[in-house]
């Protein structure tokens, strides 16, 4: 019995359908205009979908203050910190997508 060789993982994946690059490791989405719009779009979900949880399961009233605002920047924060330097040079609209991401984090602690 001869031993299985694990298959390389490309560093990125290029989808025809919808039309961007995903660079796995990394979660950074790139389109096709270079405009990170999708990146964005993911990222802001992310972070939505992150305090939906903390909500939905009444997580909030069941832990402390110190222990919310660790949850929060653990679950919510860190999406938006993860390479940001890709942000740079982003228009107006899109880091106001971002910023939207961050009041309702803001408001839950």
């Amino acid at each position: 019995m001869g031993t299985i060789m694990p298959q390389p993982v490309r560093p990125y994946v290029f989808n025809q359908r919808q039309s961007c690059i995903t660079v796995h490791g990394l979660e950074v989405w790139i389109d096709r205009g270079l405009s990170m719009s999708t990146h964005v779009t993911k990222v802001v979900s992310g972070c939505f979908a992150a305090l939906r949880q903390l909500y939905a399961y009444s997580i909030r009233r069941s832990v402390s203050q110190e222990s919310l605002i660790g949850l929060v920047v653990s679950l919510v924060l860190t999406r938006l910190d993860h390479c940001n330097a890709v942000f740079v040079g982003l228009l107006a609209y899109q880091l106001d997508r971002l910023q939207s991401a961050i009041n309702p984090a803001n408001f839950s602690v």
